[in-house]
C-alpha cells in the first residue's frame, strides 16, 4: 500500500483511531504547546503494534529559540520522554541520545515505542 504523509496538529490529527502503523514526530515535540497530548494522539491513531519515532532535542540553554523559532521547550530528557511514552501506553520503548557534532548546543534524542498487541 505505500507510505502516506499528512500535515495536521500534533494533538488532533484527524486521523481514524488506529488507523497508521507507524507515527514519526520529528523536531516538532519542542514546538508543541503540549507534548503529552502529541503523544497520547500518536497512540490513539496507531493500531495495535504500531510505532512511533521521535526524533527531538536533548535539554539546552538556547532560549532564544523560542522567541524567534517559536519554540516551547528546551528539549527533553530521555527519562522525561521515556516516561511520556509509558503513560500514553506504549511499550518496548527505548530512547538514546545521538552522537553529539563537536561543540554545536543542540543535541538529539531518538525514541522507539510500539502500542502493545492485543491479546486474546
Amino acid at each position: 500500500q505505500g507510505a502516506r504523509f499528512e500535515v495536521g496538529d500534533l494533538a488532533a490529527t484527524g486521523l481514524r483511531k488506529g488507523s497508521c502503523d507507524a507515527a514519526v514526530v520529528a523536531q516538532s515535540l519542542h514546538c508543541a504547546d503540549e507534548p503529552a497530548a502529541a503523544l497520547a494522539e500518536a497512540a490513539r491513531i496507531l493500531r495495535p503494534g504500531g510505532a512511533v519515532i521521535v526524533l527531538d532535542l536533548l535539554p539546552h540553554q538556547e532560549a532564544w529559540v523560542c522567541d524567534r523559532l517559536g519554540h516551547r521547550h528546551l528539549g527533553f530528557a530521555p527519562a522525561d520522554l521515556e516516561s511520556a511514552l509509558d503513560a500514553c501506553g506504549f511499550a518496548e520503548g527505548t530512547v538514546e541520545r545521538m552522537p553529539a557534532r563537536g561543540d554545536d548546543p543542540f543535541k538529539v534524542l531518538l525514541a522507539l515505542a510500539r502500542i502493545p498487541e492485543r491479546t486474546a
